[in-house]
């Protein structure tokens, strides 16, 4: 799959973030059994990024 991180900054002072710079951190956990219910929302089968909605 393709994994995505977006960045919103809501507050009213701008934010640098600078080349190499870490500023997230991600976790994935092996898992000991198969999952009960897989995801099948909209982004289950997507190739690329899509903005939010909400904005």
């Amino acid at each position: 799959g393709v994994l995505s991180l977006s960045v919103f900054n809501s507050s009213e002072n701008p934010v640098i973030i600078r080349k190499e710079e870490r500023f997230a951190q991600i976790t994935f956990i092996k898992l000991s059994s198969e999952v009960e219910k897989e995801y099948n929302g909209r982004y289950k089968w997507s190739k690329s990024s899509e903005g939010s909605k909400r904005l």
